[in-house]
């Protein structure tokens, strides 16, 4: 019996140890130089979510808030063993009303709060040569189901060079059998692009994502495009032979403006990440 209570004893002393050593360990690491000023300055480097912005079936994208992972960045900066605001680590949040649980409404912009804009071109067996002649990077391409299905090498080579891809208004059979057969192609989402109902409510059901129909340009590229540049603003081209003679010039405008090309898949709000 006295062996008993002593191993007891002993296993209770290492517990204790072990919970002293523990609370003396985060007492020094709350005392650390280096995590007072990260708790102090942390509020600079935070931001809070914006909720989506809903008008009847459609939806603009909001913000995803941003907050200091504490525990993440005191590691980083240890490493270096001084406060360096450049290590700050961050877990991001998306807003209350996002997209992502709106999926019933037709996204007709961008996030308006970030330095984005997206380019939409609809491919067709005619223009479908252009793809492999320029170089096309966080575009989204518009395809119809049968396209899609006919040219799979083109869908993976356009996934691969960081573009996405919307399906436009078909027929519920194809969309599914897209769905079932090609939504982990590449590990890419598979969205719509649509300007009748009955597609969208199509779209909501299989945990789509739909882009409304949006007004063509084309022609006058440059001249219209300067027209409308705004943060998450929505521009559908005509891939043309007259197009690809200004899509340089046009980059480099856009790039000089502090605005970015992006694709769908990665900036309508911001961490997308969340929902891979």
């Amino acid at each position: 019996m006295n062996k008993i209570f002593r191993i007891i004893g002993i296993l209770s002393l290492i517990c204790f140890s072990f919970f002293i050593t523990s609370k003396t360990s985060m007492l020094a690491k709350e005392m650390d130089e280096i995590m007072i000023k990260i708790k102090n300055e942390k509020y600079r480097y935070e931001y809070k979510s914006i909720d989506a912005t809903i008008n009847g079936n459609q939806i603009i994208p909001g913000k995803c808030g941003m907050k200091v992972n504490i525990d993440k960045t005191y590691n980083e900066m240890k490493k270096i063993g001084m406060y360096d605001y450049h290590l700050y680590q961050y877990d991001y949040y998306l807003p209350k009303v996002n997209i992502y649980n709106n999926r019933d409404k037709y996204i007709i912009s961008g996030n308006k709060y970030k330095s984005n804009i997206y380019i939409f071109i609809e491919l067709t067996e005619l223009n479908k040569k252009h793809i492999y002649e320029s170089n096309f990077t966080n575009y989204n391409f518009i395809v119809n189901s049968l396209f899609y299905i006919n040219n799979l090498d083109l869908v993976e080579y356009i996934y691969q060079n960081n573009n996405s891809i919307l399906i436009k208004d078909t027929s519920y059979k194809r969309y599914k059998y897209i769905l079932k057969k090609y939504k982990s192609l590449s590990n890419k989402n598979i969205y719509c692009y649509s300007s009748k109902d009955t597609f969208l409510s199509l779209c909501t059901s299989n945990g789509s994502l739909t882009i409304k129909k949006i007004e063509q340009i084309t022609s006058n590229y440059l001249y219209n495009i300067k027209r409308i540049l705004n943060n998450g603003v929505f521009i559908n081209i005509e891939l043309s032979n007259n197009y690809l003679v200004y899509k340089n010039e046009i980059e480099k405008y856009i790039e000089k403006k502090g605005l970015y090309i992006s694709n769908i898949e990665n900036n309508l709000v911001g961490c997308e990440e969340l929902y891979k």
